[in-house]
């Protein structure tokens, strides 16, 4: 499954706006243009990261045609998904479209997902009784935020490009690991061991809870103290460190990486970035229901930190990433380098532009694009029938000029 076109409608500067996605897909334009606008409606949709609509923040400020706030996403299917859809949501030509209400005058609607039945939209079933997005009927998202400083991509207290892939390793390696089933059973041991009853005179959690109920009693209350069982996130954030080995300097060891040169933190924020898509779930089973395998990447400003090179490798990397099956890479950018070398798939590029504080969208189209270049070369033809009819020689080489020029 892949996504072939979003449509936003009234989300913070967009009122109405609607684009096509290919494999690999850049968004271009000024700051404040409504680049992140756009990404962050998509993050909305998926719910990614908790965020969920506001009206309050997410609402346009601006004169809008309805009181209405939704997203609408065109999935292309594959013949398994079209198999394991539900017969109502089945189509010739392959395509799903859904509706996410983020705000409705039928407050019912309000964060629901509806389907297109025939390319009519249905209200009177949620899509899957909207067990959507939290079961992965749309797949899922990986998120890589645009990155201030070095250091960011590598916290561990935080979402950050090393925190995402050490997450993917320990949930593979975690479920049913003995070491983390003895870890879990000491921090049991452990909890029993110092919240057991002990001599009234000790300091102990025992006694501490019982002076603490003693003076709750009158009001019926109790407390109960316990030393919390470990979990995976725990360890990740409070026990995990990292430190940079110099071979130079016999392996001294460096811990702040701003000590280090801006090439090397160049490459090491770009190996990040290519290693969190390799790190990632590529599920290829047939299911019995449907649950595509799909992911969606979405990056802000790859290409900060990375020299011209970098970003041309960074490019190619991408490109190659939204070419496999089941993925999609769109990225919201400023760099030359990126847009330059996806010229020749100037459909895949997307301006936004603001105009009296309203984000809109541009985009070529294959149609549209097909068209440009057949209405250039008919102009062209003629003048080749003209060049054919005549026999002056002036309006022969006025014609060549022109013919040379298109």
């Amino acid at each position: 499954m892949k996504i072939n076109k979003i449509h936003i409608h009234n989300f913070r500067s967009i009122a109405d706006a609607e684009f096509n996605l290919d494999n690999y897909n850049l968004l271009v334009g000024e700051n404040g243009a409504g680049k992140t606008t756009i990404i962050t409606a998509i993050r909305t949709f998926y719910e990614d990261g908790g965020i969920k609509f506001l009206e309050s923040r997410d609402f346009p400020k601006m004169k809008v045609s309805d009181s209405e706030s939704w997203m609408d996403f065109t999935f292309l299917t594959t013949d398994d998904e079209q198999d394991n859809l539900k017969v109502e949501y089945k189509s010739d030509d392959k395509l799903l479209k859904v509706r996410k209400y983020f705000k409705s005058s039928n407050k019912s609607y309000n964060s629901n997902f509806y389907a297109y039945v025939n390319g009519v939209l249905t209200h009177e079933n949620q899509f899957y009784g909207d067990n959507n997005v939290g079961k992965s009927k749309f797949g899922k998202l990986l998120y890589i935020p645009a990155l201030s400083k070095t250091d960011e991509g590598l916290k561990m207290s935080g979402p950050s490009q090393l925190r995402n892939i050490v997450d993917f390793i320990f949930e593979k390696r975690i479920k049913g690991n003995e070491s983390f089933t003895s870890l879990e059973n000491a921090f049991s041991t452990f909890n029993e061991e110092v919240t057991k009853e002990r001599d009234e005179d000790d300091f102990s959690i025992y006694n501490l809870t019982r002076d603490v109920n003693g003076e709750l009693e009158q009001f019926g209350l109790g407390i109960k103290i316990d030393v919390n069982q470990i979990k995976p996130n725990d360890i990740i954030k409070n026990l995990i460190s990292h430190k940079f080995l110099d071979e130079n300097l016999h392996d001294t060891t460096i811990d702040d990486v701003n000590t280090l040169g801006q090439g090397v933190q160049r490459h090491l924020i770009y190996t990040l970035i290519k290693l969190s898509v390799k790190y990632s779930d590529k599920k290829k089973e047939k299911k019995k229901e449907f649950q595509p395998d799909f992911t969606l990447l979405l990056f802000e400003e790859p290409e900060a930190f990375l020299h011209p090179s970098q970003q041309e490798q960074l490019n190619i990397s991408l490109g190659e990433i939204g070419e496999e099956d089941d993925q999609q890479v769109l990225i919201t950018t400023h760099s030359s380098t990126f847009v330059s070398k996806n010229t020749n798939d100037i459909t895949n590029i997307i301006r936004v532009n603001k105009e009296g504080g309203t984000s809109k969208l541009f985009q070529l189209t294959k149609n549209g694009l097909d068209d440009l270049f057949n209405k250039n070369l008919g102009l062209y033809s003629h003048f080749c029938n003209l060049l054919s009819n005549t026999t002056d020689q002036s309006l022969i080489k006025k014609y060549e000029r022109l013919g040379d020029a298109l």
